[in-house]
């Protein structure tokens, strides 16, 4: 039989029973050993992990450098990143460690919200090991972890506004906008299911809660770097004209080469898990079920357009990440339980390898040899796609971004990285008058100045043989969006 905690649930640490401490030890234990699988994952390369990862450090580096971050964000996670790369002092690696502390910090408040709903050791012990294993996490620690910090909060929050705690559920539901605005989000969402199926719309909390919503909602577009009306243009063309089923979705745009046997796995546990709790909520409908069944089915929205850069592709990421919360609702036999738990940590020894840095992160060994031979001098802004962009700005100093700049430069000042545009042809188009305003870098990548660009490309009709690569995302050609600019 599972060990009851519930009697010492609100007991001081100083009147608990050593089997406690023990057990507080051993969720404190599996959830080290989340991070250090992590840690382990993210450390197959000698870069930073991610698509995203070098504009975090170029954050962290001008921050530490020169006083001020590159672009204005009040995001708790640049504190934190600051904090470990002052202790590490290495940005690549400070940035494995901090996504990897995250995989672990998510670990405990998951399992520390099956404590507080159980106080079932087996459950709990089930969870870390499941989380222990989880190919997803893995990956989207590597690719996300502002959003990842926002959950930690998130969970975190859930803790308290189901013990009807209203009091931490509102500190933890700020903490939440500065995570990240999408836990935010949920956040409310969780907070008006809740309160309304458990409070009287006259009750306190509940005007307290909408009351600090709308304060800090509205505060945020008077603080740099967190809100601005221009974020309502990341919204645009989110749904879609097709109804899919997301999962299924990724799993034929990601590729199946990239997915490995044990993340398919864990994609179908967590459908069985999706399908159980729907039956034991329509057997015995409770609002800790049904909280996270309208969160799930919120983020699944079969509308929701399916794009890599999109909105609608990141909610559906989080959904993995919520099905073992669902273990509130799962009564297994003690001893199932705790074999499952053996079989997860064991096959967590193999499954931290799911992650491959070749096949899920931009190739940045080639970025740096193509930073290296970009002549920069005088140089002051580079135009690039993203990840190349951002890579380069932290490998030379020099700002590049994946847009055309709203601003007007001298010619000698803007230059541009072409990729997929044969370096012939480019060189032809040129002409003999232009041969030193642009140079090859590597098989893909050509160095050229930004108005011999435009002249080449402006004489383009869209029969022509690389049209479609220069109105592509490897070849950026649209400005900044105005959201990417205002209330930063």
């Amino acid at each position: 039989m599972d060990v009851n905690l519930s009697h010492s649930i609100n007991q001081p640490w100083w009147e608990k029973r050593p089997s406690r401490l023990l057990f507080v030890a051993g969720i404190v234990g599996l959830s080290v050993l989340s991070f250090l699988l992590r840690l382990q994952a993210f450390s197959q390369t000698a870069f930073a992990n991610g698509w995203d990862s070098y504009f975090y450090i170029i954050q962290v580096k001008s921050f530490l450098e020169e006083g001020q971050m590159h672009s204005t964000d009040r995001s708790f996670i640049y504190p934190f990143f600051i904090g470990l790369q002052w202790l590490v002092g290495d940005y690549e690696w400070s940035f494995k460690l901090g996504s990897a502390l995250l995989a672990g910090l998510f670990t405990l408040v998951s399992s520390i919200f099956i404590w507080r709903r159980t106080a079932s050791v087996s459950a709990i012990l089930l969870v870390c090991a499941f989380l222990c294993f989880s190919p997803h996490l893995t990956y989207f620690a590597s690719q996300y972890p502002k959003n990842l910090l926002g959950l930690v909060f998130f969970v975190g929050m859930l803790i308290f506004l189901f013990e009807e705690r209203w009091m931490e559920t509102l500190v933890f539901l700020v903490l939440c906008f500065f995570g990240h605005r999408m836990a935010f989000g949920l956040g409310v969402i969780s907070l008006l299911v809740v309160a309304s199926a458990k409070l009287p719309w006259k009750h306190w909390a509940v005007k307290a809660g909408i009351g600090l919503v709308v304060v800090v909602f509205i505060a945020g577009f008077f603080v740099r770097g967190l809100l601005s009306l221009y974020d309502l243009e990341r919204f645009r063309g989110m749904l879609s004209a097709e109804i899919h089923w997301m999962p299924w979705t990724f799993y034929q745009a990601f590729g199946v080469e990239k997915m490995s046997w044990f993340w398919r796995v864990e994609f179908i546990l967590g459908h069985l898990i999706l399908l159980w709790i729907s039956i034991q909520f329509l057997r015995k409908p409770n609002v800790v079920l049904g909280c996270l069944l309208a969160l799930q089915f919120l983020l699944l929205f079969p509308l929701w357009k399916f794009s890599f850069d999109g909105m609608g592709y990141r909610l559906f990421l989080v959904v993995p990440l919520l099905w073992p919360l669902a273990f509130v609702s799962i009564r297994l036999n003690c001893f199932v339980s705790i074999g499952l738990s053996a079989l997860f940590l064991i096959v967590a020894s193999l499954s931290w390898k799911s992650y491959q840095p070749l096949k899920h992160d931009p190739p940045y060994a080639l970025y740096q040899k193509v930073s290296e031979k970009s002549p920069v001098d005088k140089v002051e802004l580079v135009i690039a796609h993203k990840a190349l962009a951002e890579y380069f700005t932290f490998k030379t100093g020099v700002d590049a971004l994946p847009w055309l700049p709203e601003y007007p430069l001298e010619k000698d000042k803007l230059w541009r990285i072409t990729n997929g545009v044969d370096w012939t042809w480019l060189k032809n188009q040129a002409g003999p008058e232009n041969r030193d305003k642009l140079k090859r870098l590597s098989v893909n990548y050509v160095w050229i100045r930004e108005d011999v660009y435009q002249e080449v490309i402006s004489k383009m009709g869209e029969g022509d043989v690389f049209y479609s690569e220069v109105r592509s995302w490897r070849n950026p050609y649209e400005v900044r969006p105005m959201y990417l600019l205002k209330g930063r």
